[in-house]
């Protein structure tokens, strides 16, 4: 476990917001402005649950199946791509206000997925969902 966490915590999130996106990470220090009006944002995917590998056709099914609930949620649901930038690893998922926590909790669990990723202002955490673990770090944003 202690390696996928580690990866959990070294991935890079691109969120798009209209023509622009904004690149976020753990970081030793804070570091970029809080572009986005939410206080805070939660970001999940539907894709390779239990971080076991789907077709790319599965998980896009996946992730539309997430996209319709996320919507009936009422705010605003921004795509998000976690990637690491040290390999050709990419997964599609999105990025919503952090208000809808609990009931997105719930979520990750029907969708079987390890964690997901809140992020505020200068706070960067990876949340056990399936796992039970916690990590906080700085947030950068570019």
């Amino acid at each position: 476990m202690s390696d996928v966490w580690n990866f959990y915590m070294t991935t890079h999130v691109e969120i798009t917001v209209g023509e622009k996106i904004f690149t976020i990470q753990a970081a030793e220090s804070a570091s970029g402005e809080w572009p986005f009006e939410e206080e805070g944002l939660i970001i999940l995917t539907a894709a390779n649950p239990e971080s076991k590998s789907l077709s790319d056709a599965e998980n896009l099914k996946r992730n539309r199946e997430l996209k319709t609930l996320l919507d009936r949620l009422g705010s605003p649901v921004y795509s998000a791509r976690g990637f690491d930038p040290k390999s050709k690893w990419s997964e599609e998922g999105f990025a919503i206000n952090m208000i809808h926590q609990e009931k997105l909790f719930a979520v990750c669990k029907r969708f079987k997925q390890n964690a997901l990723y809140r992020i505020k202002p200068n706070s960067f955490e990876c949340i056990g969902v399936l796992l039970s673990k916690y990590q906080q770090a700085p947030l950068s944003i570019s």
